[in-house]
């Protein structure tokens, strides 16, 4: 192809400068796509991008939270989310734990039969929830999830963020119904997993070598189980939840991250069987128990009115486990939750889900 003299002079400086616009660009695109990856999230329905993750700051500057008069609440199981008003975590007063005596002896004396109910169940129909209830035999063991990791309190609580007034009372209401049955009522929440009491207690927290708050997989932050803090702060919970009716305090997610990311010198198992011997010197009695949600099959339970909760265990592992785990009467002491009427579960401590109730 034939080009003038003029032709050519002119493309001669066009396409130098055509050049270097599009090797900006590129740049720029492969820019914006390393930046876009924090915010892929990969799904079961593939990927979408959430421009609401909170990323951590090279500087070690810790993540911000959303505004507190609007934040998404996400319920267990899968329920919708919702926006709902908060309210900030009241500061824990200073810490007075106490010291590790000899724990007097107050021995577990009952085999535990029932079943376990979420929130949401009690939010949909919380008369037929009741009426439930009332056909239950005397005794039963009922146990209700009360917090989200989030750090939610699903009933009127002056330990951490609630929902709305309104879902509260419902909950409220059954919680107060329950104290005056002859049902035995468990309540359930997390331990160490709680989000927003770790952004508001930075200190509290488990951190990373880079200075930021430590973050699973679901976006949440942990407690150290060695901050004071953290621990009276538990003992507060675990005393107003007695104060409400409650039989038993049940700390799910009661063990460290098991990650090289967490800056933590210590032997990490001690830590939470040190912090499982305090919660039940501090708050267990002979009515009412302190007990753990662990997959820790040696874990050291501390003695007096304490149990251990298996999760996921299936039928055939019934025998294996109760032979590993060293409690004094693993029958009394040693709960399992679980999905079926299977007889390999006949004789041990056994909760049920809700929908298997008469």
């Amino acid at each position: 192809m034939f080009f003038s003299y003029r032709t050519r002079r002119v493309l001669k400086r066009i396409f130098p400068a055509l050049a270097t616009v599009l090797v900006l660009v590129l740049v720029a695109l492969v820019c914006w796509l390393i930046w876009l990856q924090r915010f892929v999230v990969y799904t079961p329905e593939g990927i979408v991008l959430d421009f609401g993750l909170q990323q951590p700051s090279a500087s070690g500057v810790i993540p911000q939270k959303p505004g507190k008069d609007q934040i998404v609440v996400e319920y267990p199981n899968d329920l919708i989310p919702t926006i709902r008003p908060t309210q900030p975590p009241t500061e824990p007063t200073e810490p007075t734990l106490p010291s590790i005596p000899d724990i007097p002896d107050m021995p577990v004396e009952r085999v535990l039969n029932g079943y376990y109910l979420e929130p949401k169940e009690v939010q949909k129909n919380p008369e037929g929830v009741r009426q439930q209830l009332e056909r239950l035999p005397s005794g039963t063991a009922v146990l209700i999830r009360l917090a989200n990791y989030w750090g939610y309190r699903y009933y009127t609580s002056g330990n951490g963020a609630l929902v709305d007034e309104e879902e509260r009372q419902v909950m409220d209401d059954l919680l107060a119904w329950l104290a005056e049955s002859d049902l035995y009522v468990i309540a359930r929440l997390p331990a160490f997993r709680d989000y927003y009491y770790a952004v508001d207690n930075v200190s509290c927290g488990l951190a990373t070598p880079m200075g930021y708050l430590w973050s699973d997989d679901d976006r949440c932050y942990w407690l150290d189980p060695t901050n004071d803090r953290v621990l009276t702060r538990l003992c507060q919970i675990a005393r107003e939840l007695k104060s409400l009716g409650v039989d038993e305090v049940v700390f799910d997610d009661f063990t460290m991250p098991d990650t090289e990311e967490i800056v933590f010198s210590g032997d990490r198992r001690e830590a939470i069987y040190s912090a499982a011997d305090i919660l039940a010197v501090a708050c267990a009695s002979a009515d009412f128990a302190v007990s753990f949600v662990t997959d820790d099959y040696d874990f050291r339970l501390p003695e007096g009115n304490c149990r251990l909760y298996i999760e996921n265990a299936e039928p055939s592992e019934v025998e294996e486990i109760l032979n590993r785990i060293q409690t004094p009467d693993n029958q009394l002491q040693v709960v399992f939750f679980c999905g079926t009427f299977d007889n390999r579960f006949d004789g041990c401590s056994v909760l049920r889900p809700w929908d298997l109730a008469p």
